[in-house]
């Protein structure tokens, strides 16, 4: 255990893969010890943190040996994770896709194609991670990963295929992450658990999964689609844009996607509507739900209006309850901090182990 350099992180590292169980205590040691070593310099290789060669030779070992997966390593964070979210009133359960760009190493085996139909030539795979944070937004862990590769190359919207079903789609992904926060949310009654997702999420199936018989596990989803209203010739916009404004909010927009950082002041609407089913949807239920708008007003010159429509399955009873979700919904960007600190801080795509 010479690789241990720090009592506190060595408590840590300790606490965190405590249900670890590699078939081995010798490699659940060398688990402990190499999370100890590369948390000190993330961003660092596995031979530039280890301290001689001899270190290096069986770090490299340990995960060349078939005992050591993935899926045993994070099963023990996510344990220690969940005992984090028991301790909370409230969880968002964040979730979101980044593609991790290998193709600087296009000779490993496994890869995929990434990118769009114009970068075809990106080779890598996709990670769509859900997080736990708080609505203070201090991240309590890593709730699931899952990760695949793309073997066929990038397609126009047009040209893709239809009518296939939705567990033979990439979207499914948004599904998986939601069932995991369900099944999360029976392991501790008395902990709010919230999915919030951006416009990708936006689809049918997706609402679908929610069970009312779980009344402590809730969606948030930035509406993508003007879907049309059961009983009524209205859409989502109309139907919650003739609502009165409850009142307005003001918030620090943060900088990125080539947006500058600017003060946000929104009118908050909200609405209760039952959606029909989208076409090609096999389910023939309507779907209950309430729906959020904030809407900026005088925004900057040259610069375009924020507005979301937040459709969620938490109660929407006023204008507190609304700026509520909005407020749950801020939060979503913690994720996106998250994909930062794995590319730029740990170095992901640049190592490339």
């Amino acid at each position: 255990m010479g690789m241990i350099t720090g009592i506190g992180l060595q408590r840590w590292a300790t606490e965190e893969i405590k249900d670890v169980n590699l078939g081995d205590v010798r490699l659940n040691n060398r688990l402990i010890g190499l999370l100890d070593v590369l948390s000190n310099k993330p961003e660092k290789s596995i031979p530039s943190n280890c301290n001689s060669w001899n270190e290096t030779k069986a770090a490299y070992r340990f995960f060349d040996n078939a005992k050591v997966t993935p899926d045993k390593i994070l099963d023990s964070h996510f344990s220690a994770t969940l005992e984090r979210i028991k301790e909370e009133k409230v969880v968002l359960c964040l979730q979101d896709t980044t593609d991790i760009d290998f193709s600087r190493r296009a000779t490993i085996e496994g890869l995929g194609y990434t990118g769009n139909t114009k970068q075809e030539h990106l080779q890598g795979f996709f990670l769509h991670p859900t997080i736990a944070v708080t609505p203070d937004r201090l991240c309590l862990g890593v709730l699931q990963s899952q990760m695949w590769v793309r073997k066929e190359k990038p397609v126009a919207k047009g040209k893709k295929p239809k009518n296939k079903n939705i567990n033979e789609k990439e979207s499914n992904k948004w599904l998986k992450s939601f069932n995991e926060v369900k099944r999360l949310a029976k392991q501790s009654p008395d902990t709010l658990l919230v999915s919030i997702s951006d416009r990708e999420s936006d689809i049918y199936e997706y609402f679908l999964e929610y069970d009312k018989s779980i009344n402590n596990a809730h969606f948030i989803v930035r509406n993508n689609r003007n879907r049309k209203l059961a009983n009524s010739n209205k859409h989502i916009y109309e139907e919650v844009k003739s609502q009165k404004v409850l009142d307005k909010i003001e918030f620090i927009l943060p900088e990125g996607r080539g947006r500058k950082s600017r003060r946000v002041t929104q009118e908050i609407r909200s609405a209760t509507v039952e959606l029909r089913p989208a076409e090609g949807i096999n389910s023939k239920a309507n779907i209950q739900v309430n729906v959020v708008m904030a809407s900026e007003i005088n925004a900057p010159i040259g610069e375009d209006a924020i507005e979301w429509i937040l459709v969620t399955s938490l109660d929407v009873n006023d204008f507190e309850s609304a700026v509520t979700i909005v407020d749950y919904y801020l939060c979503r960007w913690q994720i996106e901090i998250y994909f930062k600190v794995i590319k730029s801080g740990c170095k992901l795509e640049e190592l490339q182990l």
